[in-house]
């Protein structure tokens, strides 16, 4: 099957809002004991600047812009330690205002042979629509929205299946689930960390069964 062949699982969480990224930065976690002294000086600055912070504190990345804050881990026996880092976040900035919010679930699996590699594309979306008009046609990348939650909260799912974004090997692909809720009646931060604290185990179960029936139905 082919989720066996996972490589990497990459979790993200990313909150649209209106921020300050030049407080977000590593000495400011240390001091507000979001995460160890030692982690902020051995942090990786990619930039630091009063409209964009990005940096590395070992276990995960942050970048921050003026109305984006993402931080990600690949790490999966981290992925609650991610949470309260976000949760701590968020906790100290209670007067950001915040739009909406997702969480996302990046899986890079490399296949082991072209001949599966080229299948996936076309069970997908079936090739033999575009003969014809195209020759050797591929499917590059396909996305496929759930508009309505079936938590009834305001929001969607949305599956992106596309060659992966980084370099693993001739036969790589990205699955990314992105779990989206919408902030439509005035939430405020404390909402958002509640949800993102309910929420949490849920989407990553939810996740995991979207992606196991995208195996099984494709049968490779």
């Amino acid at each position: 099957m082919i989720k066996e062949y996972l490589q990497i699982y990459k979790l993200n969480i990313v909150v649209l809002g209106r921020f300050n990224p030049a407080i977000i930065q590593p000495f400011w976690l240390a001091n507000k004991k979001l995460i160890r002294e030692q982690e902020a000086q051995s942090a990786e600055i990619q930039i630091i600047h009063n409209d964009i912070v990005s940096y590395k504190i070992g276990w995960a990345e942050i970048n921050v812009t003026k109305d984006r804050m993402e931080i990600g881990t690949a790490q999966e026996g981290l992925f609650n330690s991610l949470k309260d880092l976000t949760l701590g976040i968020l906790t100290f900035l209670k007067e950001t205002p915040v739009m909406a919010f997702g969480i996302n679930h990046l899986r890079y699996y490399t296949i082991p042979d072209e001949h599966r590699y080229y299948e996936i594309g076309n069970k997908l979306a079936p090739l033999s629509l575009w003969k014809g008009q195209m020759i050797d046609p591929r499917m590059n990348k396909l996305e496929i929205i759930q508009a309505k939650r079936i938590d009834n909260k305001a929001g969607s799912y949305r599956v992106t299946i596309s060659r992966s974004d980084i370099d693993m090997s001739n036969y790589s692909i990205l699955v990314n689930i992105n779990d989206h809720f919408e902030l439509i009646n005035k939430e405020t931060i404390t909402d958002v960390i509640d949800i993102i604290d309910k929420d949490f185990d849920n989407s990553i179960k939810t996740s995991e069964e979207i992606i196991n029936t995208l195996w099984d139905n494709l049968n490779l």
